[in-house]
């Protein structure tokens, strides 16, 4: 699943991998040695750029791993890709300080749905609906305006590593699927904002399960208190 929605690669997520039954990728999947494994971590990003860069679409997910696509991929694009990738890195993405949470990724989404979980701070200016401007935000609901500001900026921030251990909680979901519009559905239901996006961002990441996992996930999040004899 991470190879397919694309957590912890620069790539994003492999285009319409959803469309695929999840059970015959994962049979694909299982079939490669360890080393085929990290061949084709290796060459996924290059590949999906490569393909990006020509227009064309990339065979499923599952045939690239059935196929051992990457055998017959020119290396020439697995070296480029390495050094475009480290020639277009800013200095300051080189060394980001601890506890970075890059904008809109799993940690970023985590604190994100934490903060809409605690709610506004002053609930007397808050709408009626769903629907918030950027004013109401910021009257009743400083943090969310803050993340909303950080997101539309593409910034980062410093998280807790508290906040680091709920990374493997968070999902990317595609826009446009079914558990997309139960997550739209489940924000209009809340009166919650909608959240921030970036340009060309495809999707997001919330918690694992969907809404019916939001109960799981603040209680996962929620510090547990220690106990004396």
């Amino acid at each position: 699943m991470r190879f397919c929605n694309g957590r912890d690669f620069a790539a994003g997520p492999w285009p319409d991998w959803d469309t695929s039954s999840p059970g015959w990728i994962g049979r694909q999947f299982a079939k490669l040695s360890e080393a085929d494994r990290q061949h084709a971590e290796r060459w996924r990003d290059a590949y999906l750029r490569d393909i990006a860069t020509r227009r064309k679409k990339p065979v499923p997910v599952g045939t690239f791993f059935r196929d051992r696509l990457w055998e017959g991929l020119d290396p020439e694009l697995l070296q480029r890709a390495m050094k475009a990738a480290a020639q277009g890195a800013k200095p300051a993405e080189h060394a980001k300080p601890e506890g970075w949470a890059v904008s809109m990724g799993p940690v970023f989404s985590a604190y994100l749905h934490l903060v809409l979980l605690k709610g506004p701070e002053h609930r007397d200016y808050a709408p009626d609906g769903p629907l918030w401007l950027a004013g109401d935000l910021r009257r009743a609901w400083p943090e969310m305006a803050g993340l909303h500001q950080m997101a539309a900026m593409k910034r980062g921030v410093i998280l807790p590593p508290r906040l680091h251990a709920l990374k493997d909680q968070m999902e990317f979901v595609p826009e446009g699927c079914n558990a997309w519009a139960a997550w739209e559905a489940e924000y209009k239901a809340r009166c919650w904002p909608m959240w921030p996006r970036h340009d060309g961002m495809k999707g997001m990441y919330f918690p694992v399960g969907g809404p019916e996992g939001l109960a799981a996930f603040e209680a996962l999040s929620t510090p547990q208190k220690e106990t004396t004899a």
